[in-house]
């Protein structure tokens, strides 16, 4: 008997030890607050404009010249100029799977992709070519 209770009151002090490390670091991990004051769009067009060419052609730039030009572009939010004729998707997208159950009278769905949903911003060559061929 007695070892029974060793055993139930370790595995009860592992438990909350991992409760307690858990909780910790959920703590540590930022939160992601989907709701922004600030508009996330282009604030400097000559900036964009400037780099409109160069992330048009990915082999005219070596590898690590181009993703830095294309990292200047999206970081400057400068896909997201709809008066350049870029074009907001309707939905947020999946980054993966999105399974759903129906068990127990529910429905359950659970994601596997491999972050949040995406926002996903047309070209204009991309929204033209949706348009013609959908």
């Amino acid at each position: 008997m007695r070892g029974g209770f060793k055993k139930g009151l370790s595995a009860i002090i592992s438990v909350v030890f991992l409760f307690v490390a858990l909780k910790s670091m959920a703590a540590e991990v930022p939160t992601c607050d989907v709701r922004q004051d600030k508009k996330l769009i282009p604030t400097d067009p000559a900036l964009c404009e400037s780099l409109h060419d160069a992330v048009r052609d990915p082999s005219g730039l070596a590898l690590d010249k181009y993703e830095a030009v294309l990292s200047q572009f999206l970081g400057n939010y400068c896909h997201r100029n709809a008066a350049a004729g870029w074009v907001r998707d309707k939905k947020l997208r999946n980054t993966g799977p999105f399974i759903t159950s129906h068990k127990d009278g529910e429905w359950q769905g659970r994601a596997f992709g491999v972050h949040a949903p995406v926002v996903i911003w047309y070209s204009p060559e991309a929204i033209e070519w949706i348009r013609e061929n959908r």
